[in-house]
C-alpha cells in the first residue's frame, strides 16, 4: 500500500513537473506568429506614412519658397547684388526637367537666390500649368497666376494652386 502510495506520489509529481516546465513548442510558434504578423503591418503603415511624409514635405517647402518672394516683393527688400538698381521683383523658376525650383530676384538682371532639388522619387507632374511665378514690387498680384504646380512620388499627387493676386491654395 505504500509503495503504492508512493508511485503515485511521484507520478503526479511528474505530471505537475512536465506542466510547468514552460511553454510547448506550439505555444511559441503561436505567439511569434502574432508578433511578426503585427510587425509586419507596423512596418507597412510606418513606410506608407514616410513617403507621404516626404511628398507634403516637399510641397510645403516649394509653398514657403513661394511665399518668400511674394513677401520680399511686397516688402520691397533689396539684396546686396541689387544694390543700388531698380528692384523689379522676385521670381520662382519651376524646372521640372532637373525637378528643382530657384527663387530669383529680378533687378538689371536675374540674380539667384536659392535653388533647391526636390527629393528623390518626388517629381513635377506634366500637369504643371506654370514654368515661373513673378511678384512685382509693390503689387499683391503674381504674373503666371491662376497656376498650378502638381507633385507626384509614390502614386500621390500634391497640387498647389496660385490665384491672381498670388495667393497659393
Amino acid at each position: 500500500m505504500v509503495d503504492c502510495l508512493h508511485n503515485k506520489i511521484h507520478e503526479l509529481s511528474i505530471i505537475k513537473r512536465k506542466s510547468s516546465d514552460g511553454f510547448t513548442l506550439l505555444e511559441l510558434i503561436v505567439v511569434f506568429t502574432v508578433i511578426a504578423i503585427l510587425s509586419t503591418m507596423g512596418i507597412a503603415s510606418f513606410v506608407s506614412y514616410s513617403r507621404n511624409q516626404t511628398l507634403v514635405q516637399a510641397g510645403s517647402d516649394l509653398e514657403n519658397t513661394i511665399t518668400l518672394a511674394r513677401s520680399r516683393a511686397l516688402s520691397q527688400v533689396v539684396p546686396a547684388v541689387c544694390s543700388g538698381q531698380v528692384l523689379n521683383g522676385y521670381q520662382v523658376d519651376i524646372n521640372t526637367l532637373n525637378n528643382s525650383y530657384t527663387l530669383s530676384v529680378i533687378c538689371l538682371g536675374t540674380h539667384s537666390i536659392q535653388t533647391t532639388t526636390l527629393p528623390a522619387n518626388i517629381t513635377f507632374s506634366s500637369q504643371t500649368t506654370a514654368s515661373s511665378i513673378f511678384y512685382p514690387v509693390i503689387s499683391s498680384g503674381a504674373t503666371g497666376g491662376n497656376t498650378k504646380i502638381v507633385l507626384t512620388g509614390y502614386s500621390k499627387t500634391l497640387t498647389i494652386t496660385i490665384d491672381n493676386n498670388g495667393n497659393i491654395r
